[in-house]
């Protein structure tokens, strides 16, 4: 994934993006000036920034959206994917599959060798299981961890992935189950010498120990938290 190079903000591509702060308000302005002027809503899609393209994509209507990505070159949309997460990264090359499987398979082969990896691997689940919905842009650590160690892997998740927020830590067993849930504010109560499983054990804080979920799990079985 890549970071965001410019700010929307001061992107202004006839009005449509001034004023807008998000991906839904530049679509709604972007799906009126299609009803009114065809050919002045293409040259606004053409100015839009890579980091945001995909994301007010996936809010026009279907037969907006069918006709627009067509019109992209296949290379600045694998661009414009590399700043999606791994899940809706996914979920946007299978919706154009949808409608030109040709098209996906050429943008698929210009994404990032790691890229083509995660499509790979959430692509095998079906909709109706949770691995389906599943995001690659994590941080794990196992219960032998030391919070030192956690640290640095923040450090290098940072690095490695700057346009990802991250707000909870995944502590899993030696077998890559899910143990609990931590929140990164309550590791500031602890020393670094202390694991992961002494921080469980020890505190009086907010962590959550999970229903029993994985990858092939129907998601109608379980609420949704």
């Amino acid at each position: 994934m890549q970071s965001p190079k410019n700010n929307l903000d001061t992107h202004q591509i006839y009005g449509v993006s001034k004023g807008a702060k998000n991906p839904v308000q530049i679509a709604k302005k972007l799906i009126h000036q299609y009803e009114s002027d065809v050919g002045v809503f293409f040259s606004e899609i053409a100015q839009l920034p890579l980091e945001t393209l995909c994301k007010i994509l996936f809010e026009l209507p279907i037969h907006i959206f069918e006709e627009t990505f067509s019109r992209i070159p296949h290379k600045k949309l694998a661009s414009a994917l590399s700043y999606l997460t791994s899940d809706d990264l996914t979920d946007f090359l299978q919706r154009v599959k949808q409608y030109d499987q040709n098209y996906a398979k050429s943008t698929y082969h210009l994404l990032a060798l790691d890229e083509q990896a995660e499509v790979n691997q959430l692509s095998q689940f079906p909709e109706n299981q949770a691995g389906a919905y599943m995001q690659m842009e994590m941080i794990t650590a196992e219960l032998s961890d030391s919070l030192a160690k956690v640290k640095q892997k923040v450090r290098n998740f940072r690095i490695e992935e700057p346009d990802s927020p991250i707000f909870k830590l995944f502590v899993v067993d030696n077998n890559q189950h899910l143990e609990a849930t931590l929140h990164f504010t309550d590791l500031l109560l602890f020393d670094d010498r202390d694991t992961m499983q002494e921080i469980i054990a020890r505190a009086a804080i907010h962590h959550h120990k999970p229903m029993s979920i994985h990858a092939t799990t129907p998601i109608k079985s379980h609420p949704v938290i």
